[in-house]
């Protein structure tokens, strides 16, 4: 089975042994299907809610204005902490409520970043500029919500994907919004399922094996 989701492949390979007859084979694939296709199921929903979510707060006016965009220090990668605090709290709303995103940035249209949250992460961050990454050149090329390959973001390590969406205010672009998706802790939940002759694999739209 393979179901693609906005660039991602999930793969779901099952094995058992040549030896079965075809009609037990039947009922063990069925069974195990059982077990494994709602988790994929839950994983796509996850995936396209979290994209819905992205989308739909890069157009609330709070994420649109930049009122501190000339105050970024490289220093410590974007504004301050007490800065932007309407931005800073949206993220954090977003947050609390999605298990999987470690974070939510905002990035100038040349990549410079203008903050994070949490803010820790910020302060871990080796960084300022971002243009080297796959999905701020995804949402250049695409001008459009883009999900990035999979990578270990600075300061984090998990292996991730970012959801990023243009932000356009009276049509002009003026940054990226997005959040980092952790994929480890799906990971634990499909082994969770799994036999040790099942695999579920996910690889981005390169190919690589993101879980």
């Amino acid at each position: 089975m393979i179901v693609l989701i906005c660039g991602i492949s999930i793969i779901v390979v099952i094995g058992i042994g040549e030896y079965l007859a075809t009609q037990e084979q039947d009922r063990i694939i069925r069974e195990r299907e059982s077990k494994i296709i709602p988790l994929i199921s839950a994983f796509e929903s996850e995936l396209q809610d979290t994209i819905s979510l992205v989308e739909i707060t890069a157009q609330i006016d709070d994420v649109l204005n930049l009122p501190f965009a000339d105050q970024i220090k490289q220093e410590i990668h974007g504004i301050q902490q007490e800065q932007d605090i309407k931005k800073r709290q949206i993220a954090r709303d977003i947050l609390f409520n999605k298990e999987n995103v470690r974070a939510v940035y905002f990035t100038m249209p040349n990549a410079d970043m203008y903050m994070i949250e949490p803010y820790q992460l910020q302060e871990k961050i080796s960084s300022s500029n971002f243009s080297f990454r796959d999905w701020y050149n995804g949402v250049l090329e695409t001008k459009t919500t883009y999900i990035s390959e999979a990578f270990s973001p600075q300061g984090v390590g998990e292996n991730s994907i970012s959801i990023v969406t243009p932000v356009k205010s009276s049509g002009q672009f003026v940054g990226i919004w997005g959040v980092l998706v952790d994929l480890d802790s799906w990971s634990m939940q499909f082994d969770k399922i799994l036999n040790k002759d099942e695999n579920v694999v996910i690889v981005d739209h390169n190919g690589n094996m993101i879980i």
